[in-house]
Parts: structure tokens; sequence; C-alpha cells
């Protein structure tokens, strides 16, 4: 029963984190836009724009295949006979994540961000 309780903690932390990352991104993302299309206009802005997310992104894959040759991750508890998921076991903050995720999008949105306010 505690195996499942914990499960469920680690999807939703999982989630959460997923969500906040999705609207720091489309948030950065609008505002680059926005300020490319004052320089340039709101077509060339999205086709720039798109260019350097792909040029990024292609990087960034290069980047992480290249350190070892595979998606595999190089940590130090990924070794033979050590779970990874026991060294784990118990961290699963998911109120203090939600509260600090919120924080920081509340504090966006009143400073920078209009994405969502």
């Amino acid at each position: 029963m505690e195996a499942t309780s914990t499960d469920a903690k680690a999807g939703l932390i999982s989630m959460i984190t997923g969500v906040f990352g999705l609207y720091l991104t489309a948030s950065m993302w609008f505002e680059f836009q926005a300020a490319l299309s004052n320089m340039v206009g709101a077509s060339m802005a999205v086709v720039i724009s798109t260019t350097a997310f792909l040029v990024y992104q292609s990087k960034k894959n290069v980047k992480e295949t290249a350190m070892s040759g595979s998606y595999e991750l190089n940590e130090s508890f990924n070794r033979e006979g050590v779970d990874p998921l026991a060294a784990q076991s118990g961290r699963h903050p998911v109120i203090f994540m939600a509260v600090i995720y919120i924080f920081v999008v509340v504090l966006s949105e009143l400073t920078w961000s209009d994405l969502i306010f």
C-alpha cells in the first residue's frame, strides 16, 4: 500500500513539474516573439523564433547523446545492485513543490509575463 501512495506522489510531482515547465517555456516563448516582432514584424518573428528553437533543440539532443552515446542516465546510483527508487523513498513533498511553483508563477505574472492574468 505504501508503494502505491509513494508512486502516486512521485507521479503528481512529475505532473506539476511538467506543467510548470510548460508554463515557463510558453511565457518565455511569447515574450521572445513579442520582443522580436517589435524589431522585425510579427510574421518574421515567428519564422526566426521557430528556427532558433529548432537549432537549440537539435544542438541539445546532439550534446545529450554525444556524452555517452545513449539516452541512459549517468547517475551515481545507477549501478548494479542499487535500487534508485529505494534511494529516493520518502522524498516526495508534493504540497511544498506545488506552493513553490504557484509562488513562482504568480511572481512571474506580476513582474514580466502576461500569459495567464
